[in-house]
């Protein structure tokens, strides 16, 4: 991170600010999913190509807008710097893609209990790489959210194989990135906010590309009934500028907390994120089998933060007494 944002950051942060930027993150979070989900499903909106351009083009826009300010600072970057991020930057815009695509046929649960799962390929690449093991309780934690995305597959009503594809492939895209982030932070000394211009700077054209030479969305989305109907044009604004929001308020959320508060907050968000996904869109078919599923997969995803969360509080009470 650089000097300017680290200097933002070592001021004396408030309870109050603490708990916003928790709340914060959250909202955003849940906010971002229930938004796209309503673009696709109550608008019929089955262009999701062109909602991602949208997305991207928004965030570029809103960084070079905000670019003085601390929290999204820019570090300069070298041609040998911009080459090493190369395949995280083609692995970030794989996992954001499958992961529309997978909203677009999937319905809002069945999504977030598959996409928690992601953690356990981020494990195996971790050993891979760090030959790092988690513990003994972390590993049950783990496991009980596979089996909990397992059980819930097996008891899903709507199945829905093309949703389940880009489900699966946004996982194993999330744990590339993610281990490639990691390595390129720790080669590069790039700031979170650099890596996030240099993603959207990147990925845009290569969306461009693909939605207008790979598809047919650059021609066929003019002929969409709903395009000029004032509410339709505000659900896809807000959803596609949230895409920063998002990413902006992880960091927010991480400098002012800790990695550990995002996570927690990311499993609360995950427990209403399915709780209204339920309801909310009418796509459920409820059975006994899924929503046990469901239920195994946030009670995993808590107890691995609940894990985490009592690991770390004696170290946390060690720097508090020094």
């Amino acid at each position: 991170m650089t000097a300017i944002v680290a200097d933002a950051m070592d001021r004396p942060v408030s309870k109050l600010e603490s708990i916003a930027t928790c709340v914060a993150y959250g909202t955003v979070s849940i906010s971002i999913t229930l938004f796209n989900k309503a673009v696709f499903s109550v608008y019929n909106f089955n262009f999701p190509n062109t909602v991602l351009l949208l997305q991207l083009f928004i965030s570029l826009v809103l960084l070079q807008v905000l670019r003085k300010n601390p929290l999204v600072h820019r570090d300069q970057t070298t041609a040998e710097q911009r080459r090493n991020a190369t395949p995280m930057m083609l692995f970030w815009i794989a996992y954001v893609v499958s992961g529309v695509y997978a909203l677009q046929h999937l319905n809002v649960p069945m999504f977030n209990v598959i996409r928690r799962t992601s953690v356990l390929p981020v494990l195996v690449g971790e050993y891979l790489i760090y030959n790092r093991v988690p513990s003994l309780p972390s590993g049950g934690a783990i496991a009980l959210m596979v089996a909990g995305a397992w059980v819930a597959g097996i008891g899903d009503m709507d199945y829905n194989a093309l949703g389940y594809f880009w489900a699966v492939v946004c996982v194993i895209c999330t744990c590339a990135y993610l281990l490639l982030l990691k390595r390129v932070k720790e080669s590069s000394g790039l700031s979170d906010a650099t890596l996030l211009w240099l993603n959207n700077m990147y990925s845009f054209p290569l969306m461009l590309l693909w939605t207008c030479g790979g598809t047919n969305e650059c021609v066929d989305v003019w002929s969409y009934p709903r395009l000029s109907e004032p509410s339709f044009i505000g659900f896809l604004l807000v959803s596609a500028s949230q895409a920063l929001l998002l990413n902006l308020a992880i960091y927010r959320c991480t400098a002012v907390n800790s990695a550990l508060a995002t996570t927690i907050v990311g499993n609360v968000k995950d427990v209403l994120l399915t709780t209204v996904g339920l309801f909310l869109f009418g796509d459920v078919t409820f059975n006994r089998t899924n929503l046990a599923g469901l239920g195994l997969g946030l009670a995993g995803g808590i107890s691995y933060s609940v894990i985490n969360l009592m690991k770390r509080m004696p170290k946390t009470t060690s720097k508090a007494t020094n």
